[in-house]
């Protein structure tokens, strides 16, 4: 549902002024993921939904998980995005 209302307004124009009255809430410290709290993670994802609008299915990336390789693949990506605070 979060996906398709951001194409929804993807386009529009958006007064953020609002933005600079609101005070700065204290940042999240993320702990980087390990092989076995991904694993974990995923395992409690349902394998007949898809996790965003690529359609890889929760199925394949349980499938990945299981190769080693590709795990640490993976975990090396997620901890990126948590370095990257993107």
């Amino acid at each position: 549902m979060l996906y398709k209302s951001y194409n929804v307004v993807e386009n529009r124009l958006v007064n953020t002024r609002f933005l600079n009255e609101l005070s700065q809430a204290n940042g999240i410290e993320w702990t980087p993921f390990s092989n076995q709290k991904f694993i974990d993670v995923i395992a409690k994802c349902s394998s007949s939904s898809t996790p965003g609008p690529n359609y890889v299915s929760w199925r394949h990336l349980k499938a990945l998980i299981s190769h080693n390789i590709c795990l640490k693949r993976l975990v090396h990506i997620a901890n990126a995005y948590i370095i990257l605070e993107y």
